[in-house]
């Protein structure tokens, strides 16, 4: 059988060749029109982030809260003796990998806007920021001179 042995008439194979291609040709339209579409997606989230991370910044609600009365573990340092508070303070500075000897004195400083602290002053000549967060611990900043 010649052309017409696959019971289509001639020139069918050609337009299937043909078809073919303009079926690849429209997936390809298809997948340049979806990545534009993702592109967009990815555009339009990126200026949602930016524009979310225009609002308020995490240390205003401190600010606003600075005056509010300390709770937890901060009210109970800030009741303490000072010869107490002061050991207190040693073991967190030595807890966290600095050399001081003893704590020689200690005082109330805004370590940040609207962040209460303490300065720990050392017999080294050392001198530490020290925040005591909610949960208890001691966050240590220290500084040698």
């Amino acid at each position: 059988m010649g052309a017409g042995a696959t019971g289509l008439p001639p020139g069918a194979a050609a337009g299937g060749h043909c078809l073919a291609r303009a079926q690849a040709a429209q997936d390809a339209d298809e997948q340049r029109a979806d990545r534009r579409n993702d592109m967009r997606s990815l555009m339009m989230m990126g200026l949602l982030c930016g524009l979310a991370a225009c609002g308020e910044s995490v240390e205003q609600p401190a600010a606003r809260d600075a005056d509010a009365p300390e709770s937890g573990a901060a009210a109970q340092v800030a009741t303490l003796d000072e010869a107490t508070r002061n050991s207190v303070f040693e073991k967190a500075i030595r807890a966290s990998g600095a050399a001081c000897p003893s704590v020689s004195g200690s005082g109330r400083v805004a370590i940040a806007t609207g962040v209460k602290g303490w300065k720990a002053q050392c017999d080294n000549g050392s001198a530490h920021l020290i925040q005591i967060l909610p949960d208890g611990t001691a966050k240590v900043t220290s500084r040698t001179y």
